[in-house]
């Protein structure tokens, strides 16, 4: 009797470890690994021949696919370069994804920009269109020129090397120059 229990105890449990096919398929599609990974990375950027751009990231995953991007969870550095080689701009931020597919680099997360004038852009997400060569953001930004006056506001639009820039919706307290 005591077999007869176990025999049909093993066969229920048997019959109760099946798997869903289309469970396992919607698991493992789902589940995206990157095709490369790489540590300490640097990238450059040129065009005619001129290097415009180096990018550093700590950890680079990069992603194939429908949506083929690279992502760099562990902080990115992106120095931007004019003609004669000289560092114009510096971007900073905790972490960035890079759009493979629309050349568009969004940073995340103590984003930080200086201008060869010294003037520094804070924020929290910052987007590097590399096409039309601007960054820009629609969160809150706070701007310190070079002589100390403290700009912000939401939203900001400004040309690739961050020395023409405009702030959408500014607020805060501003001198105003009566001259």
């Amino acid at each position: 009797m005591g077999r007869l229990i176990l025999l049909i105890l093993f066969v229920v449990a048997l019959a109760s470890c099946e798997n869903d096919m289309k469970t396992v398929n919607d698991v493992t599609t789902k589940t995206e690994l990157p095709i490369r990974v790489a540590h300490n990375s640097v990238i450059l950027y040129s065009d005619s021949a001129h290097v415009r751009v180096k990018l550093k990231a700590a950890l680079l995953n990069q992603y194939i696919g429908e949506n083929p991007r690279i992502v760099m969870p562990r902080g990115v550095d992106v120095r931007f370069y004019n003609d004669s080689l000289k560092e114009t701009t510096k971007l900073t931020a905790d972490s960035a994804i890079r759009k493979e597919k629309t050349n568009v680099m969004e940073a995340y997360r103590k984003v930080v920009v200086v201008n060869r004038k010294g003037e520094t852009l804070q924020t929290e997400k910052l987007i590097w269109d590399e096409r039309r060569r601007i960054i820009f953001t629609d969160v809150h930004v706070l701007i310190t020129t070079a002589d100390g006056e403290i700009l912000e506001g939401d939203g900001m639009e400004a040309n690739e090397d961050f020395t023409k820039y405009k702030i959408k919706k500014p607020h805060g307290d501003h001198p105003v120059n009566e001259q």
